[in-house]
């Protein structure tokens, strides 16, 4: 009995359950994260049989083994997947239909405007000057930029959209993570795994359902229930949860794109995802169609901006101004960082162009209250407070600072948001082209040119020059280069300064330790065969490094033991570190005085000798078509493998070296450009007659029918191996066969250059007639009285007729005038007739000096023709040939040279200056102070003297900086010239105070030869004489006193051609005071300093100046024991000669004829047997032409003369030729410079440098550029005369030029940046004229350029931006409809999962109806069984 009650008790706890869990069911139908439950039973065993039993296998009721949750995973894993496709597709569709919106609005788009714009353009066309059609047009640009920015700014928009929704996407899903974490935590706190609570595993299920939706996770599902999931892409994924353990997703923006990491705390985000799905997935794919759809945007206007903007600058506005631009993307992007409130805001505004596209921070320092900017690398570049200036830009901070605080800065001119029109006003549209051509009226051809731009493109691989020498350098701290032959170029030269190609100097380099010097430590150096020591241990005591001894040398603190000599006596210079010593030396055979560095040793250890490179690197400038503009001429070899593309030349470049051998003052294109050396340049005189001058005399009635010209050929034969056999036609004079010569041989670098000067002297008071021809045929007759042995009025006659001659002339000296034919041709004079004597001829060379050692002589009836010479000039040397005579170029050391020496016939002297720099002849240490540069530079001045047999030199070398000047070097230059003349003064009367002292303001001239001198007295005490006393402001003095007072505050203020040559003064003699005047150094034409005639008796008489007053003339020593001497000088007074002899017996010095009147010559010993002579000449003589002259015995005895006044001046200085002599001069110099380049307004040319020498090129130099859109240089283009396809292009300005261009059959070429499109037939010898156009107001030819941008050109890939709008909105629209699509088919999949999901694990309530009908119907009947039961019971019960 008791079996019937354990089996209805069991059912009846059994299907009690089976209805809870049914209820369970049905109480969650509708919840999406409910897995149906079902109720497994079992049948229980009968553990034991009685003895009532039949069988021990009887069952004993029913029993609830679990309820199972209706679960499969491959089910969840497949609805996870598709969960994660829906909410990838439904994000990313939502975000292109907003961009679809943003890019098609409902009003025009960006196409629409595009269109409206250029169609705003083409009425302007029509009529250019309409003011209100270009205003229109101004506007349309408005509109384009308007319609642009608000795309750009929907797309940002967009994307802030999109990076907020993946912030909050990353939030949630970090929360769910968190979530299902704490579930596993459950899940695995349960000692038995099957025993895990359903709700805890629907709880899981959910979680990983919703990171489904965020992201496209992995799944594996472990026996213990919990889970391990995995984010990312297939085999790459990243663990998010395993255990207990569980990780976060953090978001990074990495160059303007969302990435996932993940987050590992305290190690850093490190671990990059790629996620493929789910809705973050979908954002960020969204994001990157966003930034594609940006990128695209941002393209098309930078090459609206670009591509329009070089077009509007290629034209000129309304008035006549080269184009702006007319758009711009410019601007300064700041971000404030902040980690406290503070009030601080920078702004940052000035000039872009030098900052594009950097990241820069400016960043607040509190300890030091200031900010600081710095790159994006974290460089510091500088530090301000308030405000400051970098690379043009200003950076302003306003407010209050707080620490922390910081602003990033980004430069940009990329971005479409920022897009902006230029352009205000109408007005300023470029209509018109900058450029105009215009074809020359008398062309035979039809061709008309156009000019379009295009971008050259260079194959080559060149150095590009300009950063090196954007500063200027020194010797010390040179560019070497390793190798020879083209060595970079420079782009848009404007300068170049001292571009200097430099010797290298012998070294020796010691390596003693320094530690191991001691006091008695030696430096030895070998200079030729003599040692010299210098005692270094004397000063070791404290030193730490070799740079304080190189310095202590080098000041000249150590001189050397024996004969003590400096390093700066012996040309030498050191630098030192802490390891070495190293001493450079001046010596530069053959270009220097200093002896050759042989050996040395420092602390007996050898130094190590490093010798100099006596090899010259010869520097070459090109321009790119191969037109050599400096430098020695390539020969055909050099030229052929020189100028190629690959190293830079344009590709039809044609080698010329036309433009080498102009001169110091040669302008190629408007350019100055000078190549200096120390030689100068090779130079040869020829004349129309070939080597003989061309000077000619003729009788009375026999002058020539026909001019004399060369017989034969004259061969040229270069350096560079170029020869040319030159002829002349009859008759062609000096300047005609220059111009022949230039144009069939320039191209070789050898120049010819005329020029034509014939000088007239001995003219004789009285009249003169002459004939004068020049470029006219009928004589031009001149007619003049010449009085006082001027010719003033002869000048003035002359040149009344230079307009018809093309002669002029100037006064040369008394009695003389210089007659100058500029272009060289012949200068004619007949039928003199002279009044009184005859007249002197002679031809003066271009720098004054005379050409024939002796004149010819000019009487009544004779005539005289000057031919001119020819000079030919080259950079390198050259041979000519004639009639079988060879004769070779020489070096000029004025042309080209350091020493510039130049003619000026209207002063009437010859003006010398110098070319010297410190930078590369100073004494100079690299940056290290290591290397040391020693100063080797010496110039060298000598000219002819009076005294045939001795030439007067002077040597300057320059050492300290200051005296790197033309300046400096002429006033030491002059210095010494006078040093050896005669020394002259003048003395006035002694005074008292009772005679008399001048006012304040006086005046007393003074002459030497043929200067004059103005002395001002300027005194600032007055003075009262009462009886014996002398009142001076408020006290009283002696007379003697108040002299000696007055003259203490006297001085004079001296006017004249030469500042500082005499001064004045009062000095001491005995117990009284004179005036003195002393000329500085001594005079070279041997003038003694006079009272000048000028003055009058009352300015003598307040000086104390009378006939007792009077010169002095000094000589130098001389030697009283030599031998007699006749005629060693001379002492010139007025018109008459003093011949000077010396007889040694008494030591007597005579005069022949007999001296005047006061006139002495006395001696002032100076030693036994030695002394100077004085000459002293009293003011009672009436003629001031006073002056020592040498002549050929004048060497011994202590003077020499010149017959030339020198006159220093500011920066130069001249001689002055004198008594119608004219001394010559020459000149040397050394440097350490081979040559110095000089280029000035070049206007923008690129230039390539190249070196072809013996040695590699060493430079310093510096270069300035000229950047300019468009180059305002006017061109002339010319069809060569007998090839119509050739054109050579000239600067239209110089005639020079610029390089030449085949035509192609495309009827086109290219040059200068430009496409020169012919239309039509060229003929030979046209011409073409490019102008720059700044007047045509009608003019819309640039338009035209502006407008064929509003279509694609196949050609350039310019223009064309509405289509390429338009294709940017397809673009965007296909990958809407493509996601639209994607979203469908995800939907569809994700139902089917959904569905399979539900069949599987979801609550049918009809199932659960019959089921909960079912388990009430057992329930009912166990109910039963159990009342059955007990009923038996009692029954049996009341049977017993």
């Amino acid at each position: 009995m008791s079996d019937i009650f354990g089996i209805a008790k069991s059912g009846l706890q059994a299907y009690k359950e089976g209805l809870a869990t049914t209820g369970q069911n049905i109480a969650n139908v509708g919840n999406e994260n409910y897995a149906r439950r079902e109720v497994n039973l079992t049948e229980v065993k009968s553990p034991t049989s009685d003895v009532l039993s039949i069988s021990s296998n009887k069952n004993y009721g029913v029993k609830v083994d679990g309820i199972v949750r209706a679960f499969d995973q491959f089910i969840d894993i497949q609805l996870q997947k598709a969960s994660s496709g829906l909410s990838f597709s439904t994000s990313q569709t939502l975000v292109l239909e907003k961009l679809e919106q943003v890019l098609r609005p409902g009003e025009k788009t960006v196409a629409n405007k595009f269109q409206d714009f250029f169609a705003s353009l083409s009425t302007v066309s029509q009529d250019p000057s309409d003011i209100a059609a270009r205003h229109i047009a101004v506007d349309a640009g408005r509109g384009v930029v308007a319609s642009i920015k608000n795309v750009a700014n929907g797309i940002k928009d967009l994307r802030q959209l999109v990076s907020d929704s993946i912030v909050g996407n990353l939030s949630d899903f970090n929360k769910t993570i968190e979530l299902l974490g704490s579930v596993q935590t459950e899940i695995l706190g349960n000692a038995i795994p099957n025993r895990t609570p359903n709700n805890l595993l629907d709880q899981r299920d959910a979680y990983l359902k919703t990171l489904s939706e965020f992201a496209d996770i992995s799944v594996d599902y472990l026996k213990n229930n919990s889970v391990r999931v995995t984010l990312g892409t297939t085999g790459q994924g990243q663990t998010l949860i395993d255990g207990f353990n569980y990780k976060k997703l953090k978001l990074q923006n990495v160059d303007g794109a969302s990435k996932i990491y993940i987050d590992d705390g305290a190690k850093g985000a490190s671990k990059i995802l790629q996620i493929q799905s789910g809705e973050i997935a979908g954002y960020m794919a969204a994001d990157i169609a966003l930034t594609e759809t940006k990128r695209s945007l941002d393209d098309l206007t930078k090459s609206l901006v670009d591509e329009f903007n070089e077009v509007h600058r290629f034209g000129v506005d309304l008035e006549g101004v080269q184009g702006k631009d007319f758009f711009s993307l410019d601007a300064i992007e700041i971000n404030k960082l902040s980690i406290r409130e503070s009030t601080a805001q920078l702004r940052v505004d000035g000039n872009l162009e030098n900052s594009m596209g950097e990241k820069l921070s400016v960043k607040y320092n509190g300890s030091e209250d200031l900010w600081v900017v710095a790159d994006q690398s974290g460089k510091k570049l500088k530090e301000f407070k308030g405000s400051t200036e970098l690379n043009g830009l200003r950076f302003n901070v306003e407010g209050k600072a707080a620490l922390g605080d910081s602003f990033n800065v980004k430069i940009t001119n990329t971005d479409s948001e920022n897009l902006q029109i230029k352009i205000k006003d109408g007005k300023d549209i470029a209509a018109s082209s900058f450029y105009f051509i215009e074809p020359a009226g008398s062309n035979n051809g039809n061709a008309e040119i156009s000019l379009e731009r295009f971008a050259e493109i260079k194959n080559d691989n060149l150095k590009k020059l300009n950063s090196s020498l954007s500063q200027s350098r020194d010797a010390a701290n040179a560019i070497s280069f390793v190798s020879d032959g083209v060595l970079g170029y420079m782009e848009n030269v404007n300068n170049i300064e001292n571009l200097a190609s430099l010797k290298s100097q012998a070294k020796i380099q010691f390596s003693a330790t320094l530690s191991g010097l001691d006091a008695n430590s030696k430096l030895k150096i070998t200079l030729g065969s003599t040692e010299h020591i210098f005692s270094v241990g004397t000063m070791i005591s404290g030193v730490t490094s070799y740079s304080e001894i190189a310095d202590f040398l080098n000041k000249g603190g150590l001189k050397s033991d024996t004969n003590s000599f400096s390093f700066s006596d012996l040309g030498l210079y050191a630098g030192g570190n802490k390891n070495n010593l190293t001493v450079s030396s001046a010596a530069q055979p053959p270009y220097s005085s200093f002896a050759k560095l042989n050996s040395g040793n420092l602390n007996n250890v050898s130094g190590v000798v490093i010798p100099a490179d006596l090899g010259v690197a010869n520097l070459q400038i090109f321009t790119r078509e191969g037109i050599q503009l400096s430098g020695k001429p390539l020969t055909e070899q050099q030229a052929d493998e020189l100028i190629s593309k690959t190293n830079g030349f344009a590709e039809d470049a044609v080698y010329t070296a036309k433009y080498t051998s102009i001169g110091a003052d040669n302008q190629y294109i408007g350019a100055e450009i000078k190549r200096l050396t120390t030689a100068g340049a090779q130079t040869k005189t020829i004349t129309a007659i070939g080597f003989s001058d061309n000077l000619n005399l003729y009788a009375a009635n026999s002058f020539p029918s026909s001019r004399a010209g060369m017989s034969s050929a004259m061969t040229i034969a270069t350096a560079a191996g170029r020869t040319s056999d030159f002829t002349t036609a009859q008759g062609m004079m000096a300047g005609q066969i220059a111009a022949k010569f230039n144009n069939e041989n320039g191209k070789f670098g050898v120049e010819a250059k005329a020029h034509n000067n014939l000088e007239l002297f001995g003219i004789s008071n009285g009249r003169l007639q002459f004939d004068l021809f020049g470029d006219n045929s009928t004589a031009a007759s001149v007619d003049v009285t010449v009085a006082s042995n001027s010719t003033t009025g002869l000048v003035a006659a002359v040149n009344s007729k230079t307009a018809e001659t093309g002669i002029s002339a100037s006064v040369s000296g008394s009695g003389a005038i210089l007659l100058t034919k500029l272009d060289g041709n012949d200068i004619s004079l007949k039928n003199f007739s002279i009044a009184t004597g005859t007249i002197s001829a002679r031809q003066v060379d271009k720098f004054g000096e005379k050409v024939q050692s002796s004149p010819i002589t000019i009487a009544t009836g004779k005539h005289v023709t000057s031919g001119g010479q020819i000079e030919l000039r080259s950079p390198d040397t050259f041979n000519l040939t004639y009639n079988g005579a060879t004769q070779s170029s020489a070096a000029s050391s004025f042309d080209d040279g350091f020493v510039r020496k130049s003619n000026n016939a209207e002063k009437n002297r010859t003006e010398y200056s110098f070319t010297a720099s410190s930078f590369i002849d100073g004494n100079l240490l690299d940056e290290t102070r290591s290397t040391a540069v020693a100063s080797s530079s010496s110039y060298s001045l000598t000219l002819s003297s009076d005294n045939a047999n001795q030439n007067i030199a002077a040597v300057f070398k320059p050492r300290s900086v200051t005296e790197f000047s033309s300046k400096e070097i002429s006033k030491n230059i002059v210095s010494e010239l006078r040093k050896n003349a005669p020394k002259s003064r003048f003395s006035g009367d002694d005074f008292t105070l009772n005679d008399g002292f001048p006012v304040s303001g006086s005046t007393i001239e003074f002459q030497l030869g043929e200067q004059k001198y103005v002395a001002t007295l300027n005194t600032t005490l007055d003075y009262t004489i009462s009886g014996s006393n002398v009142a001076i402001g408020s006290k009283n003095y002696s007379f003697s006193e108040a002299l000696e007072l007055l003259v203490e505050d006297s001085t004079f203020h001296i006017s004249g051609p030469e500042k500082d040559r005499i001064s004045v003064g009062f000095e001491k003699n005995g117990s009284n005071f004179r005036l003195f005047a002393t000329a500085k150094d001594g005079v070279l034409s041997g003038h003694a300093l006079v009272a000048a005639t000028s003055n009058s008796n009352a300015q003598k008489n307040a000086f104390h100046v009378s006939n007792t007053s009077g010169a002095e003339l000094l000589t130098g020593e001389i030697d009283l024991t030599q031998a007699d001497k006749a005629n060693f000088g001379e002492l010139i007074i007025g018109s008459t000669t003093y011949s000077l002899s010396f007889a040694t017996a008494g030591d007597a010095i005579t005069s022949n004829p007999a001296l005047p009147t006061g006139v002495t010559i006395s001696q002032v010993s100076t030693g036994t047997n030695k002394a100077r002579m004085k000459v002293t000449i009293p003011e009672s003589i009436t003629d001031k032409n006073i002056r020592l002259k040498a002549t050929n015995n004048s060497a011994t005895f202590g003077f020499v003369t010149a017959s030339s006044q020198i006159l220093l001046g500011e920066n130069n200085f001249s001689l002055s030729n004198y008594d119608n002599e004219r001394i010559t001069t020459t000149s040397s110099v050394s440097s350490l410079a081979d040559e110095i380049i000089s280029v000035s307004g070049l206007n923008g040319e690129d230039l390539i440098f190249a070196s072809a020498g013996t040695s590699k090129a060493t430079i310093i130099g510096s270069v300035e550029g000229k950047s300019q859109e468009l180059n305002p240089r006017e061109m002339t283009a010319k069809v060569h005369k007998n090839n119509d396809n050739l054109i050579e292009i000239f600067d239209t300005k110089s005639g020079d030029l610029l390089g030449s261009r085949e035509l192609s059959n495309k009827q086109n070429f290219l040059f200068r940046g430009f496409d020169w499109l012919v239309d039509g037939n060229l003929s030979t010898s046209d011409e073409f004229r490019v102008l720059t156009n700044t007047t045509k107001k009608d003019d819309g030819s640039n338009l035209e350029r502006l407008i064929a941008l509003s279509s694609f050109s196949d050609s350039s890939g310019k223009g064309g931006y509405s289509e390429r709008y338009n294709g940017l909105v397809t673009s965007a629209g296909f990958q809407l409809r493509s996601s639209e699509q994607s979203l469908i088919n995800a939907k569809t999949a994700h139902d089917v999962a959904k569905d399979q999901k539900s069949e599987f694990s979801g609550v049918d309530l009809d199932t659960e109806a019959a089921r909960l009908l079912e388990q009430q119907q057992a329930y009912q009947a166990l109910a039963r069984v159990l009342s059955t039961a007990k009923e038996m019971m009692d029954t049996l019960l009341r049977s017993m």
